[in-house]
């Protein structure tokens, strides 16, 4: 019997799958692209909302023709659980997109936060402490199971553990 050429160790894992089957037309967009060819094809008037968690609006807004149309409108995954909503304008946002984009959010029943154009906005900034305190509480000891109940009743709606 020769030997399997494509040893798998673990029969659930299947190492020629492809994580991503969907071809990606753009593997590295370029957010101030994709603005701009928006920019092209929309209305004036059309705000630009990135969901980014991570870039600056600024950046994205940057070489905008109408940079005072950019927000950022950062939801939080699992969309339907989570009801908060970072409305991020960077300097050059309107004060009336800023105002569109807060009553988007409250159309979709979401707590809406006008935040600061910073890195992580306002809730990854204090995400990253909090699950180092879980991770923390759970090499000490504590039960992951309690550490998760407590966190949902406090009002994390899928907690941080």
């Amino acid at each position: 019997m020769s030997p399997d050429p494509n040893p798998n160790p673990n029969p659930n894992l299947n190492p020629n799958l492809n994580p991503n089957p969907y071809p990606d037309p753009s593997p590295n967009p370029n957010p101030t692209q994709v603005v701009a060819e928006m920019e092209a094809i929309c209305p004036k008037h059309c705000i630009i909302a990135s969901n980014t968690s991570t870039l600056p609006i600024a950046d994205i807004a940057s070489k905008a023709a109408r940079p005072e149309n950019i927000v950022g409108m950062h939801y939080f995954s699992p969309v339907d659980k989570m009801p908060l909503l970072e409305v991020i304008p960077h300097k050059g946002t309107s004060k009336q997109v800023i105002a569109a984009a807060v009553d988007v959010g409250i159309k979709q029943g979401k707590t809406v936060v006008v935040v600061g154009d910073v890195p992580g906005f306002y809730v990854n900034r204090c995400l990253g402490p909090t699950i180092a305190e879980t991770v923390a509480l759970v090499q000490q000891g504590a039960d992951p199971m309690k550490l998760n109940k407590a966190l949902t009743d406090f009002g994390y709606p899928v907690s941080s553990s």
